[in-house]
């Protein structure tokens, strides 16, 4: 799958209502990602950025990692590439190809890994 069909197919996942999965815990988006609407997410490059919503940003009590193409808040913001961009890239095309809570929690556990990565870095 490419990045435009990628994209075509979280985005309709996004518009279901009720979410079949909660990334946030409250936000309603089924893939974690930081703004209002999903913005396409170049799939197809060698890697990608994601932001950090910092702990109580959003009454959180841990970082929240999210895709983010439009960093409107000024959050940190980490580069992701390599086999942990390979390995995002797959889970996110299998819980587009078939959207469940196991699929979706899979991508939403190596995407907020992201943020233990980074302050083991």
């Amino acid at each position: 799958m490419n990045s435009i069909e990628l994209n075509a197919k979280i985005r309709d996942l996004d518009n279901q209502d009720p979410p079949i999965f909660d990334a946030f815990g409250g936000s309603g988006k089924p893939i974690p990602y930081i703004g209002w609407y999903w913005r396409d997410v170049d799939f197809d490059s060698d890697g990608c950025w994601f932001g950090i919503i910092p702990v109580g940003a959003d009454g959180n009590s841990k970082p929240l990692v999210g895709f983010m193409e439009s960093n409107k808040w000024g959050y940190r913001e980490i580069r992701v590439r390599g086999e942990t961009w390979a390995n995002i890239r797959a889970l996110a095309e299998a819980a587009a190809e078939n959207p469940t809570v196991e699929t979706l929690t899979a991508l939403n556990d190596a995407v907020q890994a992201l943020a233990e990565e980074e302050q083991h870095a």
